[in-house]
């Protein structure tokens, strides 16, 4: 499955995004051995995680990225799999409800709703104008567009999958994806 990687920023031209050279120089293999299985008995799924593989706690102009990470969600009855990448994102200034998701996959854009944005902020006083605010984003992704991802796999390059989280007034934010995890996750 494919590395969420922690990269943010606002309206960026998509070719000015690149992996971190540490998240680079990871390979699937690397990811692989690294990812958490989930098999709690009380649950309907086993999920497979790539959320210990690599920190992604990092600074990016205008946020910050506390978490990022795949997951392959296994139905324990019929044993089908979904895909979901999560994000932390935490950033000064009002909130943004990025309520739809945009990436490319299979040479087409696609603009799908995300399952879960979760938005919670800091403890505000009324001398504050800004506060601190922090959205979890889980997005829903095809295996098909998964597979894609880790077939852009090339070592030590530095290039991402991007996804685009936009607000429905106009606001965006760019996160990326690493090959390598993706690969490491399938």
């Amino acid at each position: 499955a494919a590395a969420l990687v922690g990269l943010l920023a606002f309206a960026p031209a998509a070719s000015a995004i690149e992996l971190p050279r540490s998240l680079a120089s990871l390979s699937p293999q690397d990811f692989a051995s690294r990812v958490a299985v989930i098999d709690d008995p009380l649950e309907d799924s086993v999920v497979l995680s790539t959320k210990p593989a690599y920190r992604r706690d990092r600074s990016i102009t205008g946020a910050h990225v506390g978490d990022a990470h795949l997951q392959a969600v296994v139905d324990r009855k019929t044993s089908a799999t979904s895909w979901r990448i999560s994000y932390d994102l935490y950033y000064a200034g009002p909130k943004k409800s990025l309520d739809v998701a945009h990436f490319r996959s299979g040479g087409e854009l696609h603009k799908v709703t995300p399952r879960i944005a979760y938005h919670w902020q800091d403890e505000c006083y009324e001398a504050i104008s800004t506060c601190s605010q922090y959205v979890r984003v889980v997005v829903d992704i095809p295996e098909a567009t998964v597979r894609e991802i880790a077939g852009s796999y090339r070592a030590a390059d530095r290039t991402p999958w991007l996804m685009r989280l936009k607000d429905r007034n106009g606001a965006d934010v760019t996160v990326g994806l690493a090959p390598a995890e993706a690969a490491g996750l399938l």
